[in-house]
């Protein structure tokens, strides 16, 4: 059964090494995540309050020593957030099947988070609450909905996912992002200026860059919002803490829990049969024979284990097969760990278990018994 849990979790981390190979259209290195939990507004003025709530805390970040660029989103990377659907092209009806992300972002998000801008231009002052509306579109997007052709000035509508029904012209495409971790595949995403979807601010996830640890500017970070508003919720982390949280799950903490119930059960066993081990001390085998015996029958229990588990884990590891990235699921390096993994262990507290209780007085072992 440890064979079985090893393998699997071997299989587990070598697809995590993988993982953290991929690239995912955007930066986490030095980068900090502050998410704001506002209350949902109710009426135009409490709306107008949140893309000004969010300007702000924008300008103070920026001002802060060690911050390089500002910028926010509505649904923070990487925490698997976010909303999609078809929309409206101008002239060509709806995208039918492709569903791609809707997401609302401030100017400095894109630059913030280290996303390439491939074509036109990305949103800017001139971009205001009462100016036209524009949009931002990635890679994807354009290959999909219009390849081989510019999609700069194109006009879509987005109005099934905000109520906001007003045609969006497309003046800049950027690099696709997989928000939702290395091992899922890109959706693409249309990005719209936070002051003209202001009502999508009431969660909102600033992202700051910074020169050296991101987690240093946390408090400072934290106290510029609780200046601007003292009862707000606040979630401080930095992007590489995110990354790790995500693939956490794919961690093998039920392999460590097999290396360690083989070492007890091993060194439970040579210490049940500690009067054993004091009658044939009494009987003058000598220590290092008692050792000698008690390493080579674990040896071979061992052998015997690590045989029939690595057929078992053939057999299951085919489970894992969907949990795996860029790993064959009888991947032999992933095996070889296992098998080494509970080899050395087991073979330890054989060794251990059977030297301590070699050095017990016989007498003593005999009647404990």
């Amino acid at each position: 059964m440890t064979i079985v849990l090893l393998v699997g979790g071997s299989l587990l981390a070598r697809s995590l090494v993988e993982m953290l190979d991929v690239d995912l259209g955007f930066q986490t290195t030095n980068r900090l995540a502050v998410a704001l939990i506002q209350p949902f507004p109710q009426g135009e003025n409490a709306t107008n309050r949140l893309g000004a709530f969010q300007q702000a805390f924008e300008e103070r970040i920026t001002a802060l020593p060690g911050v390089v660029t500002v910028g926010g989103i509505d649904a923070s990377p990487l925490s698997a957030r976010g909303g999609n659907g078809r929309f409206i092209i101008e002239d060509r009806g709806d995208s039918g099947n492709y569903w791609p992300n809707y997401r609302v972002s401030s100017p400095g998000y894109f630059r913030a988070l280290g996303i390439p801008l491939l074509r036109g231009r990305l949103f800017d002052e001139n971009d205001g609450a009462g100016a036209p509306g524009v949009a931002v579109i990635s890679e994807s997007v354009a290959n999909i909905i219009w390849p081989g052709e510019d999609p700069i000035g194109h006009r879509i509508d987005r109005s099934n996912m905000d109520g906001v029904d007003q045609m969006m012209t497309i003046v800049g495409g950027v690099g696709d992002a997989r928000y939702y971790g290395p091992d899922r595949d890109v959706r693409g995403e249309t990005y719209f200026n936070f002051l003209q979807r202001p009502q999508r601010t009431a969660r909102f996830t600033g992202v700051i860059q910074t020169t050296g640890d991101p987690a240093a500017i946390g408090p400072t970070a934290m106290t510029q919002v609780k200046e601007l508003n003292p009862e707000l919720p606040i979630q401080v982390r930095t992007m590489d803490s995110m990354l790790y949280l995500m693939l956490s799950g794919r961690a093998f903490n039920l392999s460590l829990l097999g290396v360690m119930g083989v070492y007890g059960l091993i060194a439970y066993t040579v210490a049940h049969r500690t009067a054993e081990i004091g009658l044939r001390t009494a009987l003058g085998t000598r220590p290092g024979q008692v050792v000698s015996l008690f390493v080579r029958e674990s040896a071979t229990l061992i052998g015997m284990g690590a045989v029939i588990g690595v057929l078992g884990a053939m057999a299951t590891s085919r489970v894992l097969g969907s949990l795996l990235f860029e790993i064959d699921a009888t991947d032999p390096t992933a095996y070889g760990i296992g098998v080494l993994a509970l080899v050395v262990p087991a073979m330890l507290a054989g060794y251990v278990s059977s030297r301590r209780a070699a050095k017990t007085d016989p007498v003593r072992a005999i009647q404990a018994e």
